[in-house]
Formats: C-alpha cells, structure tokens, sequence
C-alpha cells in the first residue's frame, strides 16, 4: 500500500506535487484549528464570563476567612489546649466582652472542669456566645436561671457550665 502511495507521487509532475503539499499544509492548519485552537478559544471565553463570579466568591471566601479569625481572637481559639480553669475562665469573660456583654466567670471549686457564668446581656448575644464556647471548648450548660431587666432585651442570668456530659440535668 505505501509502495502504491509512493509510485502514485514519483508519477505526479512538479505543479501536482506542489499542490498536493498545500493541500496538505492547509487540511493541517483546518484540523489544528478545530480540534486545539477553537476549543482554547472557547475555554477561555467561558473562564471569562465566570471571572466577576470567582472574584466575589474569593471577596467572600476573604471576609468570612478574616471573621473567623476575628471570632477564634474573641473566644480565645488560639490559645493552648492545656489551659488552667483560672485562664479559661478568662478567655471565656474576654470572648464575652468582646461581643459586648458583661459577663463573669468562675471555676467552681468542687470541680475543674464546671464554671458559673454570671452578667447581663442581650438574649441573642448570651445564646450566640454560649454556642461558641461549646463549640470551641465543650462547655454545655448544666442550669441556667434568667431573669428579665430593662432594657427588655437584656436578661440576667446565672449559668453553670461543664464538660462533662454527664453533669448535664435536663430537667424542667
């Protein structure tokens, strides 16, 4: 077969063989274009139109990034794990002031690892930061007594937590 390809070539005049060449040349660049440099081009087009997407997604990414680290500042997320239940004591009224309550905290002194949160603060705010400190430390309340102030949005409270699920008394 090639040898019939070859003696089809050696018999074409000089003008033909040329033509051929070009011809060759041509369906080369036809296929390179379609099959390499068109789909780049419409990759490309795509990756453009998704560009001001990407960016407000990493614009987001960026401020929810800058608010965690703001919020593991507040609650105190970076500090050692091996903590004193006087210096998590502390963490925990620093994180509370820092979201703008007033909060007191104590270790009890039957147990290192139970602590009575005593102040006033916003509803919302007391709840937001009670999730925190039992997501960061594992701190769930055991009793918790509110009393309503004035403003009526404050609350009152006295909160004794721990962690130690077993302490935990769900009772009414």
């Amino acid at each position: 077969m090639i040898n019939n390809i070859t003696l089809a070539y050696a018999r074409m005049s000089h003008r033909e063989r040329i033509f051929l060449s070009f011809g060759g040349v041509a369906l080369f660049a036809m296929v390179t274009y379609g099959m390499v440099i068109e789909p780049m081009l419409a990759e490309r087009a795509r990756l453009e139109k998704t560009l001001p997407t990407l960016r407000m997604t990493a614009e987001t990414v960026e401020r929810y990034a800058s608010e965690i680290a703001l919020l593991k500042e507040a609650t105190g997320a970076h500090s050692d794990e091996h903590q004193t239940p006087m210096e998590l004591a502390y963490a925990l009224e620093t994180s509370a002031t820092t979201m703008g309550m007033e909060i007191k905290i104590k270790p009890t002194t039957t147990d290192e690892n139970t602590y009575t949160a005593q102040g006033s603060a916003p509803f919302p705010k007391l709840f937001h930061w009670l999730e925190q400190i039992r997501r960061k430390e594992g701190l769930a309340i055991t009793t918790m007594k509110l009393t309503s102030t004035t403003p009526p949005e404050n609350v009152t409270f006295k909160i004794d937590l721990s962690n130690k699920p077993d302490n935990v008394d769900y009772s009414p």
